[in-house]
């Protein structure tokens, strides 16, 4: 029996090394399959939705950075510059209004910024004050990619497999889309200033009220002055004192929402949908909440596919909604009758 003790030896090592073998060529398929088509990125969703991708930063990273429709500009936080041995270029501060504040934040030049096929090279960014802590990991990110970086992109988003692709060049399929939902967009509707975001009309009650798409919106909110006759408008004062509100600067925690039997939004019905409301008196863009205003955000999207055409300024939603006549215009005050108040 000693005789054959080695050729056990053997047989182990032999078993051992076939083992490492199967292992190598397992993590070279699982290498192969994570091989992404030119110019598709993996997405995470963060807990209230928004999309999160890998971007580059100064050829360093990759860094987790949300994609938000309802930013002019793209930023990073004070903690991300720190990692990245940033200082300050010396370029004049710039104003930036969140959901309760309007601050002064100093801009860095970077000399390249890259996500996917797409790259920017000597971009100014925004440095933020890094948000509250928070606990799971999965949650943090680093920066914020703003309509500077993304207009004139086409986004398509699968979560079958949670790609989403990015082009540069090239259409919009139509004929392949014509069965999702469309909903088309077009600059500031109000006076004054334009900021280069993304806007549609949204019928609430019997009125059609501008509405921001923002996909930095983990919500969808409209403003007190769209209900000042409902009854919500006799909650207003205790609302707002009990509301905390989260956005780029400040955070939301509300208190208290609806839920609309029915929200319109470019002619599109959507069913039980659920608001908030709110104040927009810190947003320059309605005249610091002198007019109506609807924000919709990535609560609408759901988990259904969509391409986003940054070039047409169009998106098309893989979800079966109905469509109902299309208007424009708007009036100060709305009446709203099917409507839900939701306590936590």
């Amino acid at each position: 029996m000693q005789a054959f003790a080695p050729w056990r030896r053997y047989t182990k090592l032999l078993g051992l090394l076939f083992l490492l073998c199967l292992a190598c060529l397992s993590s070279a398929a699982k290498a192969d399959d994570e091989k992404l088509p030119k110019g598709t990125v993996l997405f995470e969703r963060l807990e209230d939705g928004q999309f999160i991708i890998n971007t580059q930063v100064n050829g360093q990273g990759p860094f987790r950075f949300m994609i938000d429709t309802g930013a002019s500009r793209t930023s990073i936080f004070e903690k991300t510059r720190d990692q990245l041995g940033l200082v300050n270029s010396g370029l004049a501060e710039r104003s930036i209004s969140g959901m309760i504040s309007t601050e002064l934040r100093p801009v860095i030049r970077v000399e390249s910024l890259s996500f996917a096929n797409v790259e920017f090279q000597d971009h100014d960014i925004i440095i933020l004050e890094d948000w509250p802590k928070v606990d799971t990991p999965g949650q943090l990110i680093d920066g914020i990619l703003g309509m500077d970086t993304l207009d004139n992109l086409i986004l398509s988003v699968t979560h079958k497999n949670g790609h989403l692709r990015i082009r540069k060049n090239g259409k919009v399929s139509k004929r392949s889309l014509r069965r999702w939902a469309k909903f088309s967009f077009e600059h500031n509707p109000y006076p004054g200033k334009d900021y280069g975001l993304m806007f549609t009309n949204t019928k609430v009650g019997d009125l059609y009220i501008p509405t921001m798409f923002d996909t930095g919106s983990g919500f969808t909110a409209l403003s007190w002055n769209i209900v000042e006759e409902s009854k919500l408008g006799k909650e207003k004062r205790r609302l707002k004192e009990e509301w905390v509100v989260q956005g780029a600067i400040g955070e939301f925690k509300p208190k208290l929402r609806i839920v609309l039997d029915k929200f319109i939004v470019d002619g599109q019905v959507f069913r039980r949908q659920t608001l908030l409301v709110m104040d927009f008196d810190k947003l320059p863009i309605n005249g610091y909440g002198k007019y109506p205003m609807v924000i919709v955000g990535v609560d609408v999207l759901g988990n259904y596919d969509f391409v986003l055409d940054l070039k047409e300024w169009d998106l098309y939603l893989d979800a079966p909604l109905r469509t109902e006549g299309k208007r424009g215009g708007m009036r100060a005050r709305s009446k709203i009758d099917a409507m839900t108040v939701v306590v936590p």
